[in-house]
């Protein structure tokens, strides 16, 4: 058995592993959908999103705790006791107590609680954004393989006529056995990239039940891969209400909230007490009342606080700016990724395909006429498969160009 064979087998029966082993955890036979299909079906079932959208209800039932006014006291006094006097029980007295803080710090924690709720939302939207983004590179690395896999098949189908013409002309005595055992080479090397082409069509449905929470495997159109459009340019610029920027800004606002309520909880609370003696069974009794008044005499434990909240403001500012810079600098080089592949795809689009069937029916007409050997057969067609190859990485690429600047552009 010769090392190739040895290399084909063991592939083999690698993929086959693989395959039935991925196919044991999710429904084995693919159902194909449209991207905004998967889209639909990732933007109720992703995990992430759902944690987020919780995120958000988890806001929502804690704004309400902004006017928590603390637990309400109940005592027992017995008062007024005199020594030495075994009959003095003293006076009973049962009542409640109540302490608020400074009815502005209620104001400060509503604020604040009602921000926490626009940034759950913001993260919610940002996360909406992202999961569209890699749903929809996902969806197209799979139609990437899928149609890469197609490109091989036709490959192997071409080298399988070449190498039983090899066969017929070694057979006939027209060329010597070193041409047949290349053609067989280069025939079983197409058989091995057919196998990785099976594995990267797994990799990739992985990726995408992943984002839809779902074992059910999908496959994409069937039909030539689309040509992505790009959005309008014009929409971005730094002040955008792109999901990103506006979830550090909201982190702002918030950071200044918190600090507005460091700041009120240093002023003074309210005690209030009232008793009635009716109540512990005397009558006719009395009741009274009293007032109190709450002032922080160290200072040092709530200016800390309030420190810390001005400079943890200063820390969202900073971060704001920092994913600024970052989303602009991000955006820049999407847009000359975008020129450079745009540039090759429109080569092969107006020239390097034409090429491509040009050079492969004019190489199989003079091989089958015996106008060229071997060595040209084979040049000529590994050239006109390579352009073909060629091509369809560059769509592949250029439309994760597509999909990278249209997210920068929130489409």
């Amino acid at each position: 058995m010769t090392k190739i064979n040895l290399i084909i087998i063991g592939f083999a029966t690698f993929a086959a592993s693989f395959s039935i082993k991925a196919q044991n955890d999710i429904h084995s036979t693919p159902i194909i959908m449209s991207l905004d299909s998967v889209i639909s079906i990732a933007m109720q079932n992703n995990p992430i999103l759902q944690s987020a959208k919780l995120s958000v209800t988890q806001q929502q039932k804690l704004r309400k705790t902004a006017w928590d006014f603390g637990k309400t006291g109940i005592f027992f006094e017995n008062e007024d006791f005199i020594k030495n006097e075994s009959n003095n029980n003293g006076v009973l007295k049962i009542g409640l107590t109540q302490t608020i803080d400074f009815p502005t710090s209620y104001f400060a924690q509503y604020n604040l609680n009602k921000q926490n709720i626009i940034v759950a939302e913001s993260s919610y939207t940002l996360a909406q954004k992202e999961v569209l983004q890699e749903v929809r590179k996902g969806y197209f690395n799979l139609w990437f393989a899928v149609e890469k896999q197609k490109l091989i098949l036709k490959q192997d189908s071409i080298f399988t006529d070449f190498e039983n013409a090899a066969t017929s002309r070694f057979q006939a005595g027209e060329t010597n056995k070193l041409e047949l055992l290349s053609a067989q080479a280069k025939h079983k090397e197409i058989q091995i990239a057919l196998q990785s082409s099976s594995a990267d069509i797994i990799i990739a449905q992985q990726e995408i039940l992943k984002q839809l929470n779902s074992k059910q495997l999908i496959m994409p159109l069937n039909f030539p891969m689309q040509k992505l459009q790009l959005a309008n340019e014009n929409l971005l610029s730094l002040n955008t209400n792109h999901p990103l920027l506006n979830l550090f800004m909201q982190r702002i606002t918030l950071a200044d909230y918190q600090r507005k309520l460091a700041v009120n909880k240093q002023l003074p609370d309210f005690s209030m007490r009232y008793y009635n003696q009716s109540w512990y069974g005397v009558s006719p009794g009395y009741y009274g009342y009293s007032f109190g008044i709450g002032f922080p005499l160290f200072f040092v434990g709530q200016q800390g606080k309030i420190q810390g909240a001005k400079l943890q403001v200063q820390i969202a500012q900073k971060d704001y700016e920092s994913i600024a810079l970052q989303f602009n600098t991000g955006y820049n080089k999407s847009k000359q990724e975008l020129k450079k592949q745009q540039q090759l795809l429109d080569y092969y689009e107006t020239t390097g395909n034409k090429y491509a069937e040009e050079i492969l029916n004019s190489a199989q007409i003079a091989f089958k006429n015996g106008e060229i050997g071997y060595i040209e057969y084979s040049t000529l067609l590994s050239q006109s498969i390579d352009i073909k190859n060629n091509y369809l990485t560059a769509l592949a690429n250029y439309n994760q160009a597509i999909i990278q600047i249209n997210y920068y552009l929130n489409q």
